[in-house]
């Protein structure tokens, strides 16, 4: 579902589509047209914000952050893309490095510690008799501030402590072997 939502938002065409979701071009045209009918406001908003920045020159993001166009004239399909790309993209960028910020700050006194951030998530480290406190701060901050910079919005943060001995976000642990395994043998000599 994601790679489905997120790509036809970001302005996947049904070409790039189709192998993501293993399926035909014409089901991906299919289901893009189905997709963005169902969402008339959205379809709209991101009309409006690739014209808009056909004309101006630039687009962006939520803090004014601006993308510039390269070139005068009409606007291509990669074009187009990264304009309705850049706003939304750049926003969440903004929102996941103020929770990041804030997480930072709060773990210090759990003795917890941001690893690393991954896309949407973070990887994070904490005592064992602290991980469920920790779990708890870091699904309210990073709801909290998405809802701080769009208050309309009731986002739900999932959360994977499975297995807390894995930094993998899926929690699949041995993702380093299988790869090591499926390498070629070199034969030296």
């Amino acid at each position: 579902m994601k790679t489905c939502t997120l790509g036809m938002i970001f302005g996947i065409t049904p070409i790039g589509l189709a192998p993501k979701l293993g399926i035909s071009v014409l089901k991906a045209k299919k289901l893009q047209t189905r997709f963005m009918g169902m969402f008339p406001v959205l379809q709209s908003a991101l009309n409006r914000t690739i014209q808009s920045g056909a004309i101006r020159g630039y687009v962006a993001t939520m803090t004014g952050l601006r993308r510039y166009r390269g070139r005068t004239g009409a606007t291509d399909s990669w074009e187009r893309n990264w304009m309705a790309n850049h706003p939304v993209q750049g926003s969440a960028a903004v929102v996941f490095k103020a929770a990041g910020n804030r997480l930072d700050k709060l773990y210090r006194q759990y003795g917890a510690k941001i690893i690393i951030p991954l896309h949407d998530a973070f990887i994070f480290e904490a005592p064992l008799e602290r991980l469920k406190e920790v779990t708890d701060l870091t699904e309210r901050v990073m709801c909290e501030t998405l809802q701080e910079y769009f208050p309309v919005l009731r986002p739900k943060a999932d959360v994977n402590i499975v297995r807390p001995d894995c930094w993998n976000k899926d929690g699949v642990c041995d993702g380093l072997e299988q790869w090591i395994k499926s390498l070629p043998v070199l034969k030296i000599g």
